[in-house]
């Protein structure tokens, strides 16, 4: 059997435009500026050290998008023309490299990460896969882009981010 639209989303042309209707809060071609990305291979973030923050690595695909372009490597740029108020959110999934490990996940805003948008997620077990969201609103300028970025807080070990998506949504 097929997948079930819901009725808010007939008229879509397959449940993938389902899936990025939604995720765009329904925007799709509604004049507001939007981007999202996915992780479509993951990777291990090798970190430098304790309390370090990094963009995580792994490839990224491009979902749905208006007014932004989404690279391979983890980065959602605006390319309106004014500068607007967007809601980023970030629903993920990870795994580390060893047991009882502290990681914060947070936004780097044109490659300077912002610790304010932090939530933090303990790996008990090592490949243990733990799930987390965050989500922020963020003042965009034209050019201007949003990165997910890692923190492990207890060592140096790696972490893997197994599913990502990230999405900005105008909200202004």
């Amino acid at each position: 059997m097929g997948k079930h639209v819901p009725s808010a989303y007939t008229g879509v042309a397959s449940w993938a435009d389902a899936v990025n209707t939604a995720s765009t809060g329904g925007f799709v071609g509604g004049g507001r500026s939007y981007g999202s990305l996915y992780v479509s291979t993951s990777a291990a973030t090798v970190v430098a050290g304790a309390s370090t923050p990094l963009k995580a690595t792994g490839t990224t695909t491009a979902g749905a998008c208006q007014d932004f372009t989404a690279s391979a490597t983890n980065r959602l740029t605006y390319n309106g023309t004014e500068t607007a108020t967007f809601q980023v959110t970030a629903a993920f999934s990870v795994t580390a490299a060893d047991t009882n490990q502290v990681f914060n996940f947070g936004l780097a805003k044109s490659g300077s990460y912002d610790a304010t948008t932090e939530v933090t997620r303990k790996i008990v077990v090592a490949s243990e896969e733990g799930a987390a969201a965050l989500s922020v609103f963020v003042e965009l300028a034209s050019g201007a882009y949003v990165e997910f970025w890692v923190e492990n807080e207890t060592s140096g070990a790696n972490c893997e981010v197994t599913k990502l998506l990230l999405t900005a949504v105008e909200v202004s």
